[in-house]
């Protein structure tokens, strides 16, 4: 992945005090040339106060002028919008307030809408009819074991009085095991309706996306993206491809940024704790992951959706020096220089006697072995060069079930090499299957991170709560500008859930890629 986080000639901050959490901002180019900054002044990320304000820029981004206030009481996660000339738009949730500006933002007149009682909603978006098109969402129902969480229902909404009621009119992409949500919708050139959505697992899921061709009444059944994130900003550029800015989500933290065409958005895409640079080291031997290496090597593989269903396997060839290794699935195991071991205890304090704890499987020292994990529906079975060595009864219908993962054992001292990485995952409940198989002959296992997707700015010693909710605008052909919150995790005095504020990052499209 390419990277301008550590340029400090990209990021200029708008907003940044002592004591206040500064949040989920949307950014706005006027045609006068100014930028408008709406965002969430709070006590915290979980706040009891908070208020909504509006910072604006007349020399497009290079400094800021002190922030307006838009409510004094309320303010959440707004988005701008213009979906018809003249009528300028900010929609927020809390207090379901919606904003109106007769002249680019100059002044504000506040209003209530009703009948879309769902959160965090889209950026309004005109209709072919004078109708207007928006998405939300909430959580409904008991937890789903799977999913960790109460189901989420991605509403869209069309209001045919300019915003001041709407009505429900589909539901996007509902699967009982994913948790779709935060929906960015955008027009492509052809006339169809894309929806990029958040997944809300916590166990790498990606975004998945849908498409509509009726102008948001019914949507294509959702698809896996390449990108692991939340809040997705999606939109088009002037050459006409998509950008989408987002809280990265896969091992490693921050707010990214994706480029690429509609072609090139599916299917998922291994996403490592190291995005850039030449680490980890790769040779004709292997893949050298060093434990002493911060953040630690661990690449995200594809998960298991629905654990009660599927079948996967994992299967890789790899020495460990020390303790050095990390396989998971269905469970984590250390792999050592003789030995694979359940990784105790889990990653939380329940469900830890899922693998008897004085659990070990002797491996030959002092070469390559070909450890394979074969899941079925909650058993799993452990095969060492071809040989069955244990099979365990393990409860399917939990949410870190479904994680995959190779890479360092966070838990010991040493480094692993990595010669060969296959996964299958089939899943019945969505007839799908999917495959991946990798050699160091076909350079990183990111490799399409790599060359995809940039880092505006990481993040990783940070709560993931506390940065990567964005707005970008096209300043310029192939130029833009990404407002974000961000938590400064290696900052003096950070402190989690309680420490962020409000910045921008410039980038132009041939950052993408270096």
């Amino acid at each position: 992945m390419s990277s301008v986080s550590a340029d400090a000639t990209r990021h200029i901050i708008i907003d940044h005090r002592e004591g206040q959490y500064l949040s989920f901002p949307d950014l706005w180019s006027t045609p006068n040339g100014e930028l408008l900054c709406a965002y969430r002044e709070a006590d915290e990320h979980v706040p009891t106060r908070r208020r909504l304000l509006l910072a604006r820029s007349r020399d497009s981004g290079l400094t800021w002028l002190a922030p307006e206030e838009l409510h004094p009481t309320q303010g959440h996660c707004p988005r701008f919008s213009q979906p018809t000339p003249g009528q300028l738009l900010l929609i927020d949730d809390a207090g379901r307030p919606l904003y109106r500006s007769r002249d680019q933002g100059l002044t504000w007149v506040r209003g209530i809408y009703a009948g879309m009682p769902f959160g965090i909603p889209d950026r309004v978006m005109a209709l072919p009819d004078g109708s207007w098109l928006s998405a939300a969402h909430r959580h409904e129902g008991e937890v789903n074991p799977i999913a960790g969480q109460s189901p989420s229902v991605q509403g869209v909404f069309r209001s045919r009085d300019q915003g001041a009621n709407w009505e429900r009119i589909a539901v996007l992409g509902q699967d009982p095991n994913l948790v779709l949500c935060e929906a960015s919708m955008t027009r492509l050139r052809d006339g169809r309706l894309l929806a990029l959505l958040r997944e809300n697992s916590q166990v790498f899921e990606p975004m998945y996306f849908t498409l509509s061709s009726d102008d948001g009444r019914t949507w294509s059944p959702p698809e896996a993206s390449l990108l692991i994130g939340h809040r997705p900003t999606l939109g088009q550029t002037r050459d006409g491809r998509l950008l989408v800015t987002y809280r990265n989500r896969g091992p490693a933290g921050g707010t990214a940024a994706w480029r690429g065409n509609l072609d090139s958005l599916g299917d998922f895409a291994v996403h490592s704790s190291l995005q850039h640079g030449p680490e980890p080291r790769l040779t004709t031997g292997g893949l050298f992951l060093d434990n002493s290496r911060q953040p630690l090597p661990l690449y995200a593989l594809r998960p298991v959706t629905d654990p009660t269903l599927a079948r996967a396997s994992l299967q890789a060839q790899v020495m460990a020096e020390g303790h050095g290794g990390l396989m998971r699935l269905g469970i984590a195991w250390q792999i050592t220089r003789d030995a694979m071991l359940p990784l105790l205890p889990c990653e939380n304090s329940e469900g830890c006697d899922d693998a008897p704890r004085d659990l070990s499987i002797a491996l030959p020292r002092g070469q390559f072995n070909t450890i394979r994990l074969e899941y079925d529906r909650g058993r799993l079975d452990v095969l060492v060069n071809g040989e069955p060595r244990v099979g365990l009864e393990l409860p399917a219908a939990q949410v870190r079930r479904r994680m995959v993962l190779i890479g360092a054992n966070p838990s010991g001292e040493g480094a692993s090499t990595w010669r060969q990485i296959r996964q299958l995952n089939i899943e019945p409940g969505t007839k799908t299957t999917y495959v991946w198989d990798w050699e160091p002959a076909l350079g990183q296992p990111d490799a399409r991170i790599r060359e995809q997707v940039l880092e505006l700015a990481g993040d990783p010693q940070a709560a993931w709560c506390d940065y990567g909710y964005s707005g970008w605008v096209e300043t310029d052909d192939d130029s833009f500008l990404c407002a974000y919150h961000h938590g400064g995790g290696a900052d003096p005095g950070y402190d989690p859930g309680k420490s962020s504020h409000i910045r921008t990052t410039s980038f132009t499209g041939s950052d993408f890629g270096r």
